[in-house]
């Protein structure tokens, strides 16, 4: 589904592979910023990849759906051992992520 989709392009770091799972309108809410719309996402994904989180492996922890809407549970490793945990929720309506409340912290 998208969300695996998305979690294997996490691992790609590729950031136009990421906006493009996205709904062209929509809206992703990041630590510090809400994005609208796929060309701030891209951005945003850009930023991520490359400042960030760069080189990090990420896997799924826990996914749980309701409806439309999927809960994420995540984490991920950084090159140096670093460790980052998620959570997330997402709206997905077909197939097209079109909300996304990105929560994460390092551990």
């Amino acid at each position: 589904d998208v969300v695996d989709r998305l979690v294997d392009v996490w691992n790609q770091a590729h950031h136009q592979k990421a906006a493009a799972l996205y709904h062209p309108q929509a809206l992703l809410v990041a630590p510090g910023r809400t994005y609208q719309g796929r060309q701030e996402i891209e951005t945003w994904y850009l930023i991520w990849f490359q400042t960030i989180v760069p080189g990090a492996r990420f896997q799924i922890v826990e996914k749980r759906k309701d409806g439309g809407r999927v809960y994420l549970r995540w984490q991920g490793r950084m090159p140096d051992g670093r460790e980052l945990r998620g959570e997330d929720t997402l709206t997905v309506r077909d197939g097209q992520i079109t909300y996304h409340y990105m929560h994460y912290s390092q551990v």
